[in-house]
């Protein structure tokens, strides 16, 4: 599966990522199969490398808008992600649009705000629910708890054509952040926290924790393990990444995980079947 995404910010630092990405499964389809892969409608873009707690940029309005707080000023963002469609296992792909600031801090509290819109163009056939073609906007929020914690809220709306699943749809999102010293920082998440209905389906809560650090007290080099574990159906995400920076400006990023799928395989001889299968991703 061939997947770039690049973000630009107001400092003209410019990411570029390759995913590389495989499935190991213990039972292989048949060449008649048709595989769906079950995944969370609401996930929005997909953006790998690209953390909930450590360095900070635009995208930390739709990934942890606590994060918001450590901005150190205005900051833009682009996004792009493509796949090929025949290959897709999950939702994510699309075109993404970010702003993310920090206001007060000196006779009035901190503030961070953020706003996001995305244009999604997931695969509609090999995704279950069907996620339409929406677009979702995200307004966040953080709110400091002293200089080196911070809580946030966003609300994403999404549209779409009529009577598509995703149209009209509302959801919230819960973060926190913490930084302790120069050296470690971590992130926690709630998404989908009021657990939205697409399709007569109710959309699962997923909570992503992730500690960071940097060995040598700057971004020249910062190391992320994280997981993911969804409330309903108990699947478990992990990954490990990281970012050199190098030189101002310039950082390059990659990210490894590992992701639990839920595969739906319709076949003439066996129907309908549903499995558990591991997938990496580089």
């Amino acid at each position: 599966m061939r997947s770039a995404s690049w973000l630009w910010s107001r400092s003209i630092a410019v990411t570029v990522a390759l995913l590389v990405q495989f499935a190991a499964s213990e039972s292989a389809a048949q060449p008649s199969d048709v595989q769906i892969f079950a995944d969370e409608p609401t996930n929005g873009l997909r953006l790998p490398s690209f953390g909930i707690a450590g360095e900070v940029d635009a995208t930390a309005t739709v990934l942890n808008p606590a994060t918001l707080h450590f901005l150190n000023g205005p900051t833009f963002g682009l996004v792009v992600d493509s796949a090929d469609d025949d290959e897709v296992t999950s939702t994510g792909q699309g075109t993404g649009l970010y702003f993310g600031t920090k206001l007060g801090g000196t006779l009035l509290p901190a503030i961070g705000m953020g706003l996001g819109f995305e244009f999604l163009t997931p695969s509609r056939t090999a995704v279950e629910p069907d996620p339409g073609e929406p677009r979702r906007l995200t307004l966040s929020q953080s709110l400091a708890l002293g200089k080196n914690a911070s809580l946030g809220l966003a609300y994403q709306r999404y549209w779409d054509v009529a009577n598509r699943p995703l149209d009209g749809l509302s959801s919230w999102m819960l973060g926190a952040g913490a930084r302790f010293g120069s050296r470690l920082s971590a992130g926690f998440v709630i998404r989908d926290l009021t657990a939205p209905t697409v399709g007569g389906v109710p959309v699962q809560r997923r909570y992503e924790l992730e500690v960071v650090t940097r060995p040598l007290a700057t971004d020249r080099l910062e190391l992320g393990l994280g997981g993911r574990v969804g409330e309903m159906r108990g699947d478990v995400d992990g990954w490990l990444r990281w970012s050199v920076r190098l030189f101002r400006g310039l950082y390059f990023r990659g990210q490894a995980s590992a992701v639990e799928l839920n595969q739906i395989a319709v076949s003439p001889a066996a129907g309908t079947t549903s499995e558990s299968q591991a997938e990496y991703r580089l």
